[in-house]
């Protein structure tokens, strides 16, 4: 997601007081001795500085504050997570505590629960997971329940690196961390001798298909400040040898 770069601009009430200050100034220099003026000048100039400074905080948190859509377009930006095999969710009902429960994913995405059994919540972040459990109970058991769902324990992904590393194998991370594949290369040993970083390829399954992704890790490790591909649960890493 690519946010847009917001300037806060200070607004008139910044220019008034300003200009109000000048005038104030104005009219004390003209009671003062050229010695004193010199003084007053200097701090005047020292808190006025201070005053800008402030009012321009002012006025940023006051622009931030006041627009909903930027507070949003942050909030949005950041990655929720979605539940996955393995995680442990804590849920509770708030209309019967003998309903809550610490239930594990299975390898399907379900959760079992009282009375309303197997749920589906593969996929889904907790909110939705929470909303999901609300309508079951309400269909059939609770009036207008009250479901709160939140991660105990996160699950762990697994992905695997062979080729030319110094100890390929599979590796697990969890699933609130996040690897990208240079990191996943360092995990399995990094480089051998052999090794080519220019010739690294991903394979993933995407909705049941496998996609290949070929890289260039020298170009990624050289390159500041850009973000690195990113590893997914299942990828399979492979680097290439140097043919010299």
């Amino acid at each position: 997601m690519r946010l847009k770069t917001i300037k806060p601009v200070l607004g008139s009430r910044i220019g008034s007081d300003a200009g109000l200050c000048l005038i104030k100034m104005k009219e004390k220099l003209t009671t003062l001795s050229l010695g004193k003026r010199m003084v007053f000048v200097i701090s005047f100039w020292i808190y006025g500085s201070g005053f800008v400074a402030s009012a321009a905080v002012s006025s940023e948190r006051s622009s931030i504050s006041s627009n909903p859509s930027l507070t949003r377009t942050l909030v949005e930006a950041i990655p929720l997570h979605r539940i996955i095999p393995g995680d442990r969710l804590d849920v509770k009902v708030a209309q019967d505590a003998d309903l809550n429960t610490v239930a594990l994913v299975d390898l399907a995405g379900m959760i079992r629960l009282q009375l309303i059994g197997n749920v589906a919540v593969g996929g889904l972040t907790t909110e939705e997971a929470s909303e999901k459990v609300r309508l079951a109970y309400q269909k059939d058991y609770i009036i207008d329940p009250t479901i709160s769902i939140s991660i105990d324990t996160y699950g762990q992904q697994r992905f695997t690196v062979i080729g030319r590393v110094n100890r390929a194998g599979d590796f697990l991370f969890r699933a609130n961390k996040s690897v990208n594949v240079l990191q996943a290369i360092a995990i399995a040993g990094g480089y051998s001798a052999e090794a080519d970083p220019r010739k690294i390829t991903v394979k993933r399954k995407v909705n049941g298909r496998e996609e290949v992704y070929r890289l260039n890790g020298k170009e990624m490790a050289a390159r500041q400040g850009v973000e690195v591909f990113a590893i997914k649960s299942g990828d399979i890493v492979t680097v290439g040898e140097s043919l010299f």
